[in-house]
Parts: structure tokens; C-alpha cells; sequence
């Protein structure tokens, strides 16, 4: 997974890609010709299309291909196929091994941390651990993916670590209580509320998501990590288990002393 990461100052922004590499020959006689490297380029088109399937494109000025940041790869039994995590664009990209092609790429969406069983500790100085529900979409921006197979089905397992970008030359990292972040009065009559540091205000977000309609305002409270880890089916693409708050409350109940830890 050849993730292409812009330079600090982000005047470069290489294109994500993967590589296939041969290694039946053996390691001591690996060339070039052993490689084969695929991009992302049929699918700069098709932007709008995968970003109305929940996939986050991050910058305005940039391609698809050099937005897209391949991150850990996972093959499956039979190794006919691979599914490689996008991360910071909350996607999917799936391999055909046979054929080396990259056959489809999937967006996540978000999960509605407004939801039972999807609350969170928003604040980590207000001296209490306040697992609740806050009006939050979370993208699930996986890390590492694993999978497994049931009978015919393929399944993938993601850690719902969250990232942004965040260099010098752009950072999307802002927070909800930030004075550069206004929220949408008629959709967040309690804005004020949610802003207070022991509230949502120290809650990390983005600012490159949930502005809707390119106002000064943003309609949607986006956040980057689910706190959680999901359970994919691979191959209709629908989510089927997410684990919510558990991992919140099983660090709360067992372990207290390092609930905030970093």
C-alpha cells in the first residue's frame, strides 16, 4: 500500500497506488519487471459518485488519485483477493490478485454518534468520564483491516483508528469550540452549550467536512474515528457490527486510571 503522503508543505501531493510484487522467483532475484504497480486514475471521474457512498475526499484542489492514501492491506484465503484501507478518505479499495486491477473502491459513510450504544467521552478536562450521545457523524477512517470467510461470504474486520491532515501547508484539525468553527444557529440552537470545554468544545473535528452549503457555517458536526472497530460485508459492502462505546465503557469499568490516557 503505497500511500502517497503530501510533502509538509503540501506544494507535492504524490498519487496513492499498490503494488503488486512477484516474489516467486525468490527475494535475491527480485527486478522491476517483478512489480506491477496499480493507480487510481479510472476512477478521478467517478469523485462525486464515490463521495455519495461515504468516501471523504479532503482537498478541492487535487485529483482523486492524489487525495486517496492507501494504508493497510489484508488478502484473502485463497488469495484471489486483496481489500486495502484508504484511510483518511473513510474507503475501501478492493483488488482483484488474478487480474491485477483494482475493481471497485467503497466509502464507509458515518456513524450517528447521536445514536444508544454509540456514545463517547467528548472532554478529557472535565474531571468525570461522561459517556453520552452528541449530535456527531463519525467517519470511520480505518487503519488496519483483517478478514475472514463464512461459507461463501467475505467479511473484513477494520480498526476505526481515525486521521487528518494535519502539515503545514493545510490542516483540516480544528475543534468544535474554536472561534473559526460556527455552527448552523437553526440546526444547533444549543451551540453555545456544545462549546463549552467540558462539553464538546475540546472535541477535535474537521473542517474540511460538514460545511454543506459553503456557507460560513457548518451543518454537520463531522468527527475523524468511529472509537470503535466494524465488521464489513465484503462483498455487498454493508456494514454488519460496529462495536459502539464498548471499548469506552470496558476502559471505564476495568481499567479507570488510564481512561484519557495518551
Amino acid at each position: 500500500a503505497n500511500e502517497g503522503e503530501p510533502n509538509d508543505a503540501y506544494t507535492t501531493d504524490p498519487e496513492g497506488t499498490i503494488s503488486i510484487i512477484d516474489i516467486s522467483g525468490g527475494i535475491g532475484n527480485l527486478t522491476q519487471s517483478n512489480v506491477t504497480t496499480l493507480n487510481f486514475n479510472s476512477f478521478d471521474s467517478q469523485t462525486a459518485a464515490l463521495m455519495a457512498t461515504g468516501l471523504r475526499k479532503v482537498r478541492t484542489s487535487n485529483t482523486l488519485s492524489q487525495d486517496l492514501e492507501p494504508e493497510y492491506v489484508t488478502v484473502s484465503s485463497d488469495s484471489q483477493k486483496a481489500w486495502v484501507t484508504l484511510q483518511e478518505n473513510n474507503a475501501i479499495a478492493e483488488i482483484n490478485l488474478a487480474t491485477k486491477a483494482i475493481t471497485g473502491i467503497w466509502g464507509l459513510g458515518k456513524k450517528d454518534m447521536s445514536l444508544p450504544g454509540n456514545g463517547f467521552d467528548a472532554s478529557d478536562n472535565n474531571g468525570e468520564v461522561l459517556i453520552a450521545n452528541w449530535p456527531v457523524k463519525a467517519y470511520y477512517i480505518p487503519d488496519a483491516v483483517q478478514n475472514y470467510k463464512i461459507g461463501t461470504t467475505n467479511y473484513i474486520v477494520t480498526a476505526n483508528e481515525g486521521d487528518e491532515k494535519d502539515l503545514s501547508g493545510y490542516s483540516e484539525r480544528t475543534t468544535v469550540g474554536a472561534n473559526t468553527y460556527t455552527l448552523d444557529p437553526v440546526l444547533f440552537p444549543q451551540a453555545s452549550v456544545l462549546r463549552a470545554s467540558h462539553n464538546l468544545g475540546r472535541f477535535r473535528v474537521s473542517s474540511a467536512t460538514g460545511n454543506t452549503d459553503a456557507d460560513s457555517e457548518f451543518e454537520e458536526i463531522s468527527a475523524l474515528g468511529a472509537r470503535s472497530f466494524s465488521i464489513f460485508n465484503a462483498d455487498t459492502k454493508q456494514l454488519v457490527y460496529d462495536s459502539g462505546d464498548r471499548f469506552e465503557r470496558y476502559i471505564f469499568a476495568k481499567h479507570p486510571l488510564i481512561f484519557n490516557a495518551d
